[in-house]
């Protein structure tokens, strides 16, 4: 599975806004230009894309994006820290003006938001401390209830286990770091998750790093 690094905004259908004079197609943008303020979500926890410093800023790739978007638009940029799970429903109550994340374009998605072209195309990879669980050539292989695995709540990790092996134990994590602290403890023993941050993240426990494996051809 290959999955990009994305913009996404709230789709012209979806806006919840009586569309009067404006001087573009996109109510959204109509609103960010009369604010002079731009408000983007995105997780904070998915290096080396995003992260948090010990002063609670985020810094990252996506943050370097965004500000260079805030820059070219001529507006503050506002940048709001949320759960993944939380970053779409964020989006369609206008709580936010754009995405900037890691995030699979699937059709159930690009009915609620509209994507832009991805910047960056990673494929994935299996977090893992038991090691049998790279011999797997699929799913069907850790389709069995001794197979324990943690996701991100949302995402389309979560989905793909739900789907491809049901049998197996399900975990779902607010967040990555959450869910890639579950592989390090021995609770779960894998996440499938985006391998730039697999990379990013797992290196952070020195001592104690778990095994990158391939994941099963699961798409």
């Amino acid at each position: 599975m290959f999955v990009a690094l994305v913009l996404v905004f709230l789709a012209p259908g979806c806006a919840q806004m009586e569309r009067t004079q404006t001087h573009s197609a996109s109510p959204v943008m109509d609103r960010v230009m009369a604010r002079r303020e731009l408000r983007v979500g995105g997780s904070g926890d998915m290096p080396p894309m995003n992260l948090s410093t010990k002063e609670g800023t985020v810094v990252g790739l996506n943050v370097d994006v965004a500000q260079m978007i805030e820059d070219a638009m001529g507006v503050r940029l506002s940048l709001q820290r949320l759960d993944f799970a939380g970053l779409l429903p964020a989006l369609e109550f206008d709580r936010i003006d754009m995405i900037v994340s890691y995030m699979t374009m699937t059709p159930d998605r690009n009915l609620k938001a509209a994507f832009v072209s991805p910047y960056f195309i990673s494929g994935k990879a299996f977090l893992i401390k038991r090691s049998s669980i790279a011999q797997a050539k699929g799913l069907p292989d850790v389709n069995n209830p001794q197979s324990l695995f943690a996701a991100l709540k949302g995402s389309t990790s979560e989905a793909v286990i739900r789907k491809g092996a049901p049998q197996a134990k399900l975990l779902t994590a607010a967040t990555q770091t959450e869910a890639i602290q579950m592989v390090i403890d021995g609770k779960v023993d894998a996440i499938d998750r985006r391998l730039p941050y697999l990379h990013g993240g797992g290196l952070q426990s020195p001592g104690r790093r778990p095994y990158f494996g391939d994941p099963p051809d699961h798409v």
